[in-house]
């Protein structure tokens, strides 16, 4: 009993491992499927990268520059600024002595 308990233990494993060669086989074709995608996915996000970096790169010169112009900017419009302080302190001054001016002509009537 034990030799035919065998026996067909063997003809069973037999009869499971007959498909054995094609499936290995179609799996080493996933496998090497597999792995052509995962280099053409490393080539495809390499090159993202790349691309991403030459583009953060220009929007920091870009950047940059933008602060250049804003530090220029600021400049002139402080300049400008006490160019019209200036101004507006000689007028507040000019008003201030023609009414000194008039308050002594007031008095004297």
């Amino acid at each position: 009993m034990d030799a035919k308990s065998l026996e067909d233990r063997v003809t069973l494993l037999e009869n499971e491992l007959r498909g054995l060669p094609g499936r290995v086989g179609a799996v080493e074709t996933q496998v090497t499927a597999l792995t052509e995608q995962y280099v053409q996915f490393r080539l495809e996000v390499r090159d993202e990268f790349s691309a991403t970096r030459a583009l953060i790169a220009k929007v920091d010169m870009k950047v940059d520059a933008l602060s250049v112009e804003m530090h220029t900017l600021h400049a002139i419009a402080l300049m400008e600024m006490q160019k019209l302080y200036e101004r507006s302190l000689n007028q507040s001054r000019m008003f201030h002595e023609e009414v000194i001016a008039r308050f002594k002509l007031i008095e004297r009537g």
